[in-house]
C-alpha cells in the first residue's frame, strides 16, 4: 500500500525557524572571535579598528609571557590525538565489537 505524503506547512515553518536559530547562535559565537582576532592586529582602537595601523605587539606579549603554556597545551593536544589514533587502530586490528568498553577502561586508566 502506498503512503500519501501529507503537506505540513507548520513543519516547514518550524524547520526554517530552526535554521534561522542555528545561524544566529553560530554568528553569536563566531563574530566575537573574529573581531577579537582582527582587533589583536590593531595598533590602536580609535574611530576605526585600524586607525593607527597594524601591529604584532599583542602576539609578542602573549608569546613572551605565555609561550610555555601554549607549548605545553600543544604537546598535550598532539599526544592525545596520537594516543587516540593508536587506540583506534588497535581496536580495528583486534576487531573488537565492544570497543566502547575498551575506550572506557582506557579512559579510566
Amino acid at each position: 500500500m502506498e503512503r500519501l505524503k501529507v503537506y505540513n506547512p507548520l513543519g516547514k515553518v518550524l524547520k526554517a525557524l530552526m535554521y534561522i536559530l542555528l545561524v544566529l547562535v553560530t554568528a553569536f559565537l563566531i563574530v566575537p572571535i573574529v573581531f577579537s582576532i582582527l582587533g589583536s592586529f590593531s595598533a590602536y582602537w580609535g574611530k576605526t579598528m585600524f586607525s593607527k595601523g597594524l601591529t604584532l605587539e599583542w602576539y609578542e606579549y602573549v608569546f613572551y609571557y605565555y609561550g610555555h603554556t601554549i607549548g605545553i597545551t600543544l604537546l598535550i593536544t598532539i599526544s592525545t590525538v596520537i594516543i587516540n589514533i593508536m587506540v583506534r587502530q588497535y581496536i580495528r586490528r583486534m576487531n573488537l565489537s565492544m570497543h566502547w568498553m575498551v575506550l572506557t577502561v582506557l579512559w579510566v586508566i
